[in-house]
């Protein structure tokens, strides 16, 4: 079995980094971060539009590059080393997994269209305000002109520029049990966004109330729905995983520069045994982690 990664993922990887490095830069980086939203709308629409890193994994089904989950998982390494938090993560690695592990409709297809194209920004919309994914707190509730949404979502990843939201809910219509995944238009009456600010200063979230909002599809329910939220969580973490391993990569890297520039007792500290072990211990985490990362994304694709 082949687990190097192949000629055209390599170039994948090296023009990602290469773009990043003069487009996404710390300086813009604290530009964006300032901004109300935490959003780089030239940028994404370069990264999704001119680049077409939002299709590159998804299907040629819905207009996509159908790469797959490893080339995924290179783009959003890169973008994890550059601190880059736009809504590639969580429109193509949450949403657009969610999606592809629920029933085809022409529902599902169209709005993961909009993904791939970059016309459309997609949101994962799962937990209630204890942030655990188990703890759901939208209902699906039967309403006079058909179901409708009460409850409400937090902690949505760039929920706060989102155009579509993906959200998982609480069948509690007539006959239902269980999960129900749906979609949900921005804008739509009975829909409140709420921008949240984390920790994280490079991204945005969002809290979404629903009061009586009716959704724009139910993309599957019961036994179909539950199996599309437990193996959409399983892609999802994937994705995010491949992601702080850029990080991780990053922070190693940073550790490794400055033991070579800092001097003490008259030698630079990188030339210390203990530095030298230190360092060895971050490498073989960092090299560990890739490893786990793209074991599982093949195992995804």
């Amino acid at each position: 079995m082949q687990f190097s990664l192949t000629e055209d993922q390599l170039m994948i990887r090296e023009a990602a980094r290469e773009f990043l490095a003069g487009r996404a830069d710390i300086a813009r980086l604290r530009k964006q971060m300032a901004t109300p939203e935490a959003h780089d709308t030239e940028l994404w629409q370069a990264v999704a539009g001119e680049l077409g890193w939002s299709g590159l994994a998804l299907p040629e089904s819905v207009g996509g590059r159908g790469l797959g989950m490893v080339a995924l998982a290179l783009l959003l390494e890169e973008t994890g080393r550059c601190l880059y938090g736009g809504p590639l993560l969580a429109s193509v690695g949450f949403a657009g997994g969610m999606l592809l592990e629920a029933p085809a409709s022409d529902a599902r297809d169209a709005l993961l269209t909009r993904i791939a194209s970059g016309e459309g920004i997609a949101a994962l919309a799962i937990t209630d305000d204890t942030g655990r994914p188990e703890s759901v707190g939208v209902e699906l509730v039967a309403g006079a002109a058909g179901p409708v949404l009460r409850g409400h979502a937090s902690f949505v990843l760039n929920g706060n520029v989102a155009d579509h939201f993906v959200v998982v809910a609480r069948d509690r219509r007539a006959g239902g049990h269980g999960l129900a995944l749906v979609s949900v238009d921005r804008g739509t009456a009975g829909l409140a966004v709420q921008t949240l600010t984390a920790m994280d200063l490079t991204r945005r979230y969002a809290r979404l109330a629903f009061d009586a909002a009716a959704p724009s599809a139910v993309l599957a329910a019961g036994d179909a729905g539950a199996a599309a939220v437990a193996q959409g969580l399983q892609v999802a973490q994937v994705a995010l995983a491949a992601e702080q391993l850029g990080a991780m990569q990053a922070v190693f890297e940073l550790a490794t520069g400055y033991t070579q520039q800092r001097v003490q007792f008259g030698r630079k500290i990188g030339s210390f045994q203990a530095i030298k072990h230190r360092l060895a211990d971050m490498m073989v985490v960092c090299e560990a982690a890739r490893s786990a990362v793209y074991y599982a994304a093949c195992v995804v694709d």
